[in-house]
């Protein structure tokens, strides 16, 4: 049956586009580590409805590894074995069902003992567990591959709540040799390689839902095809358009678009055309293609390998921590490490594109490398996923700085000599490291929002401002309250797994308004967040504790 739409989604002739950087006011980054000592991840997936969970894929391990609430766990939630480990194959693709949470079924993309394409589906039998225990598996498909490059691999549920697919043209130069046949497997419709698929995972044994381009033919399950090697590809989140990176040969990489909405069909022109040029004239002589354009999608931005060398797909940003990017589609090249990012819709074309490499250098640390993926949560922020194992998050620039945070790193002392973790607050009963306050947001477009991290899982948590910061600061319950002079009670917010947040999207009211300190004013603003600690053992008999602090200048 049909699935029904995510709520992650709300609700064609292109025009090719050339890497060339518009007029744009760049907005200035920043990444923060989130994770590493991971062995080649690839995919960083959220869980449907659980906002605590990310699940990164080890591409030869088989390892499925969770992230909960910013920590990586040590033990793996599942592992796929029989694994085939040449530099292109392994676990490539995961995509967890949208009813996870009710129905337990997640979805592996990999290359077997003999090099084969296999998409599984796992059925687990308490999905809110953190090692899975599995109990069904079943194999949805299984692609024979002429080489060992060029498996795509690539997993996602799409708006409409089928299951698409990403499959490469099997391996080989210029789609041509041993299984490939005399056109391609990229314009054979008789061929799962070079394709795009689309499935319903609720109808076995046929998985074909309704729609579906080609239903009459031996392989009903192609929804696009012409791709070379699709490494990733994603809907946005907002619109439901899809966005797909196809590698080159060695000429042109390229950024492919469907439009939401669309019934499928196209053929996006791999072997006749590399980018927006003929393959013939190309690096690939011997393809027998014509130049014909007739029926071609073309892609909406391309770059030569004067720039890079194989291009990683990403997502559309759509979070809340820097609103000015909301709209902005992020990619990379894998063997150069540029990052870039650029909006696009049909009606305006391709605008606003940024080279976001230098931005995006964590400072102190080395260059980010060989991006093998982006991931996005369920709030819409992005995360880069490099081949060495780390994982950065896309931040925009803090809007202020910590203060009084109570663990030592301030010359100051907790109640009963309970230090917390550096930058923290004081510990507490369910964190010996502390809470923290972070700030995210833009204070010119009055977004800012306030994050309290590291308290127990489902505490009451009262925002505070004032308008002085007091050095000194005073014990209170189990911590050292610093804001200080005229206080507001922002608003009071239940943690969920231990964070709360305001305002939240629900909100109404912006932190510059009921600070009294609008955008432009000068102002500086001191923030904490105080929290009942119901379970108190460091200095009893208090109940409450308070996060670090952190300023703001408006």
């Amino acid at each position: 049956m049909r699935l029904p739409i995510s709520s992650a989604f709300s609700v064609v002739a292109l025009v090719a586009a050339t890497l060339t950087t518009s007029i744009a006011t760049a907005q200035v980054l920043r990444t923060t580590r989130v994770a590493t000592g991971l062995e080649r991840p690839v995919n960083l997936v959220p869980i449907p409805g659980d906002p605590t969970r990310l699940v990164v894929t080890e591409q030869w391990t088989g390892n499925l590894r969770v992230i909960e609430n910013g920590v990586l766990l040590a033990t793996p939630f599942l592992t796929v074995t029989g694994l085939t480990t040449g530099n292109e194959q392994g676990l490539l693709g995961l995509a967890f069902h949208p009813d996870f949470l009710q129905n337990g079924k997640l979805y592996v993309d990999f290359t077997n003992a003999s090099g084969a394409t296999i998409l599984r589906e796992y059925t687990v039998s308490t999905p809110t567990d953190d090692v899975a225990n599995v109990i069904g598996t079943v194999q949805l498909l299984s692609v024979a591959q002429p080489q060992a490059n060029h498996n795509g691999g690539c997993l996602q549920f799409g708006p409409d709540g089928y299951l698409y697919v990403a499959m490469g043209d099997g391996g080989n130069g210029c789609d041509t040799g041993a299984g490939h046949g005399t056109t391609g497997n990229g314009q054979s419709l008789s061929t799962y390689l070079g394709k795009l698929l689309r499935l319903d995972v609720d109808s076995p044994p046929s998985y074909v839902p309704p729609g579906n381009p080609f239903p009459a033919g031996a392989f009903p399950l192609i929804w696009s095809y012409g791709l070379r090697n699709p490494w990733r590809f994603s809907f946005d989140a907002l619109t439901g358009d899809l966005y797909l990176g196809d590698v080159g040969q060695n000429a042109v990489e390229e950024i492919d678009f469907e439009p939401a909405g669309s019934t499928g069909g196209l053929n996006y022109g791999w072997r006749c055309f590399e980018g927006n040029s003929c393959s013939s004239a190309s690096a690939c002589s011997t393809s027998p293609c014509a130049c014909s354009t007739a029926g071609l999608v073309f892609p909406i931005q391309t770059y030569t390998h004067a720039t890079g060398f194989a291009v990683t797909g990403g997502y559309v940003y759509r979070g809340a921590n820097i609103p000015a990017l909301r709209g902005a589609y992020f990619y990379a090249d894998y063997a150069t490490n540029r990052i870039w990012s650029f909006r696009y819709t049909p009606s305006a074309g391709l605008t606003d594109f940024v080279d976001r490499t230098t931005q995006l250098d964590p400072a102190g640390a080395p260059t980010i490398t060989n991006v093998t993926t982006f991931g996005q949560d369920l709030a819409g922020e992005l995360y880069i996923v490099e081949q060495s194992g780390e994982i950065w998050r896309i931040d925009g620039v803090p809007p202020g700085a910590p203060n009084c945070a109570g663990d030592g790193s301030l010359p100051l002392d907790c109640p009963c000599s309970n230090t917390g973790g550096f930058g923290r607050g004081c510990a507490n009963s369910a964190n010996p490291n502390g809470a923290a306050l972070s700030v995210v947001g833009d204070t010119a477009s009055d977004s800012v929002r306030l994050d309290a991290s590291g308290m127990p899982d489902t505490a009451p948590c009262i925002f505070l401002a004032g308008d002085a910061f007091d050095a000194n600061s005073q014990s209170f319950g189990d911590g050292l309250l610093c804001v200080s002079g005229n206080l507001v009670r922002m608003g009071t917010k239940y943690a969920s797994g231990g964070v709360a947040r305001f305002p939240e999207p629900s909100d109404t009211v912006t932190i510059g308004v009921l600070g009294s300190t609008p955008p432009g004013s000068g102002l500086t603003a001191y923030y904490q967040a105080y929290y009942r600690n119901s379970a108190a053992t460091f200095c009893p008999p208090a109940t409450f504790n308070v996060t670090s602090g952190y300023q703001v200048t408006w």
